[in-house]
């Protein structure tokens, strides 16, 4: 079985890979080459640095990404395949070039009104080298058109968003699922969009998997040593709060944390809050935190952090505050507790308990009040609280996330889509 993991976003696909490998598998990667978002690089996952918040909002080109992995050393592995999608400019002039040799090509395109499923043909031939497709992102409608078996591993916005827009991807990728094998979901609450999309019966939850050997704690005596002179002269003695995710107040409900950060240091002054410095929102905190007061009680990361500085800084913080308006936990809860640290979070527990052995252990908060709360006891507990919850917390995922737990769950469900 030789199987192609496709679409890169938040680096999922590359360590799925990695795994299949590491068990023996043939298993490669597939990249669409015209993405370099900073986070779907795979030397994002494999080394210490950081990026500047206005490239990683403004994008960078391709050229960019192939510098920096010579800058860092880092050599991209064989069985990562790049794949360049065409132009739909170029396409149709290559189309009309030769009108009557792609008389039904074209009758295609003003059918479907749009050059896409032809301009990914480079993708579509990469894929049909495979027995199978593990599908994120738009990788459900390339892999239909390559005639492929696959399953759809969604990360988020391609099962809740793109199936339901009123365009060509949005009518390409509900067609799509309809021919998937099956749906892999850590989140129940998806069940409610397959629903709609008439395919709840392909819904197999399944944690996603978490490399505990490269997310673990580190000695904070030695991750302190590795910061600039100003955070290292604002942490001393003060209860750590470490916010990693993107500023978004929809989203992520970044608003609630600052403004809850705001109430407990009313009554306290030992506290610091360090902040990510990019997102839909960010120039909102920056205002918000001038008009509270709350500079001196707050740092702003100067660059966006990859994986490896990440845990950096993980092991210094005391706990890690991550969203709180959608119930759910992503990859920045969970890595957090690979770290063995406490997390302030919305979990949905009726969501959830269905399907989990167990419950995560954190500190569960939604509203400002119950973040607060969260926060208060943190700083006052915080040596015995962040012992023995980061003990818990490591364990927890290691049970309910590692690879030892999945791995097998996720091998059978490929073998039987063959």
């Amino acid at each position: 079985m030789k199987i192609g993991f496709f679409d890169n976003l938040a680096n999922n696909a590359y360590r799925l890979t990695k795994i299949f490998r590491h068990m023996g598998y043939k298993a490669d990667l597939l990249m669409d080459g015209s993405d370099t978002f900073p986070m779907s690089q795979p030397v994002w996952e494999d080394c210490d640095f950081g990026m500047a918040a206005d490239l990683v909002e403004n994008g960078v080109d391709r050229e960019y990404w192939e510098r920096k992995n010579v800058e860092l050393g880092w050599k991209r592995p064989s069985w990562v395949k790049e794949t360049n999608c065409r132009s739909q400019k170029t396409m149709l002039l290559e189309l009309l070039s030769r009108p009557m040799k792609n008389k039904e090509s074209l009758k295609n395109i003003l059918k479907s009104r749009s050059l896409f499923p032809w301009s990914v043909q480079p993708i579509v031939e990469a894929m049909r080298q495979y027995n199978l497709i593990v599908a994120f992102g738009l990788g459900p409608v390339y892999a239909s058109f390559a005639d492929v078996p696959f399953v759809h591993y969604p990360y988020g916005g391609d099962l809740t968003l793109l199936p339901f827009q009123n365009d060509t991807i949005g009518a390409l990728q509900r067609d799509a699922l309809v021919k998937a094998r099956s749906v892999i979901i850590g989140d129940p609450g998806y069940l409610d969009y397959l629903e709609r999309l008439g395919i709840v019966s392909k819904a197999i939850f399944m944690p996603l998997m978490v490399d505990t050997d490269v997310y673990k704690p580190m000695a904070t005596g030695e991750c302190l040593a590795l910061l600039d002179e100003r955070l290292q002269e604002k942490i001393k003695n003060r209860v750590t709060f470490f916010a990693p995710s993107r500023i978004d107040f929809q989203w992520k409900g970044t608003d609630k944390a600052l403004l809850a950060f705001y109430k407990l240091v009313e009554g306290r002054k030992d506290v610091l809050m360090i902040l990510s410095a990019w997102g839909n929102d960010y120039r909102k905190a920056r205002e918000m935190i001038e008009a509270l007061n709350l500079g001196e009680y707050t740092y702003f990361l100067p660059n966006v952090l990859s994986k490896k500085r990440l845990i950096l800084f993980h092991s210094i913080a005391d706990v890690v505050v991550d969203q709180f308006n959608l119930g759910a936990y992503g990859t920045c809860t969970m890595e957090a507790l690979a770290c063995g640290k406490p997390v302030i979070v919305d979990i949905d527990k009726a969501r959830y308990g269905p399907y989990l052995k167990k419950l995560p252990p954190v500190l569960y908060a939604k509203s400002e009040e119950e973040i607060l709360e969260a926060m208060l006891e943190i700083a006052i507990n915080k040596d015995n609280i962040r012992e023995k919850m980061g003990r818990a917390a490591r364990e927890w995922v290691t049970e309910i996330h590692g690879v030892e737990s999945n791995f097998d769950k996720l091998r059978r469900v490929c073998e039987e889509s063959l």
